[in-house]
Protein backbone atom coordinates (compact mmCIF):
# COMPACT_ATOMS: atom_id res chain seq x y z
CA UNK A 1 0.00 0.00 0.00
CA UNK A 2 0.98 3.67 0.02
CA UNK A 3 0.28 6.19 2.79
CA UNK A 4 -1.86 9.13 2.42
CA UNK A 5 -0.59 11.00 5.27
CA UNK A 6 -3.38 13.51 7.10
CA UNK A 7 -1.98 16.39 9.30
CA UNK A 8 -3.32 18.60 12.04
CA UNK A 9 -1.56 22.26 11.51
CA UNK A 10 -4.37 23.90 13.82
CA UNK A 11 -4.03 24.16 17.36
CA UNK A 12 -6.90 22.08 18.54
CA UNK A 13 -7.64 18.20 18.57
CA UNK A 14 -8.90 17.07 14.59
CA UNK A 15 -10.79 14.79 14.75
CA UNK A 16 -11.09 12.18 11.34
CA UNK A 17 -14.79 10.85 11.15
CA UNK A 18 -14.73 9.41 8.10
CA UNK A 19 -12.57 8.47 4.75
CA UNK A 20 -14.62 7.58 1.57
CA UNK A 21 -13.69 6.27 -1.66
CA UNK A 22 -15.00 7.81 -5.05
CA UNK A 23 -14.84 8.08 -8.45
CA UNK A 24 -14.04 5.65 -11.82
CA UNK A 25 -11.99 3.11 -10.04
CA UNK A 26 -13.16 3.61 -6.72
CA UNK A 27 -13.25 0.00 -5.88
CA UNK A 28 -9.54 -1.00 -7.17
CA UNK A 29 -8.53 1.03 -3.98
CA UNK A 30 -9.18 -0.18 -0.29
CA UNK A 31 -8.21 0.60 3.16
CA UNK A 32 -5.33 -1.55 4.53
CA UNK A 33 -7.16 -4.39 7.14
CA UNK A 34 -7.38 -2.81 10.46
CA UNK A 35 -7.36 1.00 9.16
CA UNK A 36 -9.66 3.15 11.38
CA UNK A 37 -11.70 5.52 9.83
CA UNK A 38 -12.52 7.81 12.45
CA UNK A 39 -9.40 8.82 14.68
CA UNK A 40 -8.22 11.88 16.27
CA UNK A 41 -4.95 14.03 15.40
CA UNK A 42 -3.19 15.84 17.87
CA UNK A 43 -1.90 19.36 17.38
CA UNK A 44 1.36 19.40 14.89
CA UNK A 45 0.57 15.89 14.27
CA UNK A 46 -0.09 13.30 11.41
CA UNK A 47 -1.64 9.97 10.40
CA UNK A 48 -0.69 7.78 7.84
CA UNK A 49 -3.55 6.18 6.47
CA UNK A 50 -2.58 3.37 4.51
CA UNK A 51 -4.26 2.66 1.31
CA UNK A 52 -4.33 -0.46 -0.95
CA UNK A 53 -4.64 -0.82 -4.59
CA UNK A 54 -6.49 -4.15 -5.94
CA UNK A 55 -7.44 -3.88 -9.52
CA UNK A 56 -9.88 -6.66 -10.78
CA UNK A 57 -9.48 -5.53 -14.33
CA UNK A 58 -6.18 -4.39 -16.42
CA UNK A 59 -6.82 -0.49 -16.78
CA UNK A 60 -4.07 2.05 -18.46
CA UNK A 61 -4.94 4.67 -15.95
CA UNK A 62 -7.01 4.13 -12.53
CA UNK A 63 -8.35 7.10 -10.71
CA UNK A 64 -10.12 7.72 -7.77
CA UNK A 65 -10.32 9.81 -4.83
CA UNK A 66 -10.38 9.40 -1.05
CA UNK A 67 -12.88 12.28 0.80
CA UNK A 68 -11.25 12.69 4.11
CA UNK A 69 -14.54 13.93 6.77
CA UNK A 70 -13.45 15.78 9.73
CA UNK A 71 -14.41 18.54 12.27
CA UNK A 72 -11.65 21.19 10.83
CA UNK A 73 -13.81 24.08 10.69
CA UNK A 74 -12.70 25.58 7.43
CA UNK A 75 -12.48 22.34 5.55
CA UNK A 76 -14.48 19.78 6.66
CA UNK A 77 -15.04 17.44 3.59
CA UNK A 78 -10.95 17.47 1.97
CA UNK A 79 -10.46 15.63 -1.25
CA UNK A 80 -7.65 13.68 -2.37
CA UNK A 81 -6.72 12.79 -5.65
CA UNK A 82 -5.87 9.01 -6.36
CA UNK A 83 -4.02 7.10 -9.44
CA UNK A 84 -2.27 4.10 -9.72
CA UNK A 85 -0.84 2.09 -12.56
Amino acid sequence: GKPVVISNTGAGLLQVTDLVFSGPQAAYFALAGGQPTDFTIAPGGQVAVDVLFRPTAQQIENDAALTVTSTDPDRPSTVVALAAE
